[in-house]
């Protein structure tokens, strides 16, 4: 075995923390209370994604109204670029 002498022990273990201390960064986690006061004021995004079925009715049809209207025009297009 290779001798190991004490500050190459201590710069091992001081080395091994800090990596497990990056590795278990949240970057959605506020540092403090400002910064938590902050993100809920401005509407800080959350990783989990929006449910889309808890939206009012009006904006539901809204919604549809407007991805149709744009499948529509981009199926036009597509028909009108081939045909002329």
């Amino acid at each position: 075995m290779i001798p190991v002498d004490k500050e190459t022990k201590t710069y091992e273990q001081s080395k091994n923390t800090y990596q497990r201390d990056m590795s278990n960064t949240h970057d959605n986690k506020p540092f403090n209370d400002v910064m938590e006061h902050l993100h809920n004021i401005e509407g800080y995004p959350t990783k989990k994604p929006a449910q889309m079925s808890r939206l009012p009715l009006p904006v539901r049809i809204v919604g549809y109204v407007l991805i149709g209207a744009m499948a529509l025009m981009v199926l036009t297009l597509i028909v009108f670029n081939v045909v002329f």
